[in-house]
């Protein structure tokens, strides 16, 4: 029993081709939370065909090839329950929930949309249409596009990392319903899915009801392990800068980035309370403090890390008035430089440790909670024990740690600066 009153330990259960259960059961609980998470992210898209694997996620909900969508959905909203699917960068995530009774039923609902998806013309069409309208809301934002600009810095263009996860208007809207059946056909598959699951039932039974409906679902693509992923770039030897000019805009928003480590690297619990002090604690850290309190320079201000398992970008946002970005920026870096060169002081890093362990019990106050960590453990290869552990490996960091992992992968006079803006 850990600090929260919660067994943090979950239990790890094999079920084929690399695939996992990784389940928290909750004696008691009435309802139950699964999710599995394939890599099947926007970092597997041919070139040409950016964003498929996105369009290919967004379909499945609209039909299979035994039931159509009205069809799916009367069988699970008829339970009370709620299926999402979210694709991303390195993976897409089917989360359901629902009554615990009703699992053995919504499973295999769950494993039909996810192996059999229709791509039916007309439901291609509809969700096409959505995301090229959210493509272009996208262009028309400026933090989006001072992202891009600074993701293309880190880099370069058209890397794996750098490109947007739905693609691009061009490449949406020339890919047909078949290369979608054909994608699908060649990277999903039970390899290197993932499975987190809360709720009352035994875990073995829940594997057993795991393999009864996903068993045998194989990928056709050799390559689709997602430990095949882009190597970590250094950051350029010199800071570089981009900017995008929008007249039609009021506001500037600032992106500020460098690679740091995937997930499981040994440095990542450093980075969460070096983040935690610059860009996150209260509203926005350091950088919120001292760009939008203490200056009056920035409407939103603050830093976010990466859950990846390969070297994402850890960004820092500061929106701002036109005529201040230039000291906005000299802000920021200045920040950047101080949190490398100065130790933090005891009580703030206390503060910080506080805030980081304090937020576990609210983040598993619920069975999606436990189950969205028992996914992560598996996805990112944190161990079981990792939640356990993670009070005490926060506690035991010191301002020598926090210094170390700034000046490693936040070189102030390195970074990558993305500027949208009128």
């Amino acid at each position: 029993m850990g600090e929260t009153g919660l067994d943090l330990i979950p239990e790890r259960l094999e079920i084929e081709d690399g695939a996992a259960l990784v389940a928290f059961e909750r004696p008691g609980a009435t309802m139950a939370t699964l999710l599995v998470a394939l890599p099947a992210g926007n970092i597997l898209d041919p070139p040409g065909e950016e964003g498929i694997s996105h369009l290919a996620g967004s379909c499945l909900e609209r039909g299979t090839r035994r039931r159509s969508h009205e069809a799916l959905f009367s069988i699970v909203d008829g339970a009370g329950a709620i299926i999402e699917i979210t694709p991303g960068a390195e993976r897409l995530v089917l989360e359901l929930r629902a009554l615990a009774e009703d699992l053995p039923l919504l499973v295999p609902v769950a494993a039909e949309i996810l192996r059999e998806p229709a791509f039916a013309p007309d439901a291609v069409e509809i969700v096409r249409l959505e995301t090229v309208t959210g493509i272009r809301e996208d262009l028309d934002d400026t933090y989006e596009v001072s992202l891009d600009l600074a993701l293309d810095l880190l880099y370069g263009p058209g890397h794996p990392f750098a490109r947007r996860v739905t693609g691009s208007i061009e490449t949406v809207e020339r890919i047909q319903p078949e290369c979608l059946a054909a994608f699908h056909a060649e990277r999903y598959g039970l390899a290197g899915c993932a499975f987190g699951y809360a709720g009352p039932h035994d875990p073995r039974a829940v594997r057993d009801l795991i393999a009864g409906a996903f068993g045998g679902w194989k990928a056709a693509a050799r390559d689709a392990d997602p430990d095949t992923l882009p190597s970590i770039f250094a950051p350029p030897p010199a800071a570089r800068r981009e900017s995008k000019s929008m007249p039609h805009k009021c506001e500037s928003d600032i992106a500020l980035a460098y690679p740091v480590p995937p997930r499981a690297h040994p440095d990542f619990p450093a980075l969460i309370l070096a983040n935690m002090v610059l860009g996150e604690f209260g509203l926005g850290g350091r950088i919120g403090r001292e760009v939008r309190d203490a200056r009056g320079l920035a409407y939103e201000a603050y830093a976010r890390l990466p859950l990846a398992r390969g070297p994402r970008a850890w960004v820092a946002r500061v929106g701002t008035s036109p005529e201040d970005v230039e000291t906005a920026i000299e802000v920021l870096l200045a920040e950047v430089r101080r949190i490398a060169e100065e130790p933090v002081p005891p009580d703030e890093l206390e503060d910080a440790r506080g805030a980081i362990i304090g937020s576990l019990p609210v983040r598993l106050e619920t069975l999606a909670g436990f189950a969205r960590a028992a996914l992560q453990m598996e996805f990112y290869g944190l161990g079981i024990e990792y939640l356990a552990r993670f009070p005490d490996r926060i506690r035991a960091l010191g301002p020598e740690d926090v210094m170390r992992v700034a000046r490693t992968y936040w070189p102030a006079d390195q970074a990558s600066i993305g500027v949208a803006g009128p």
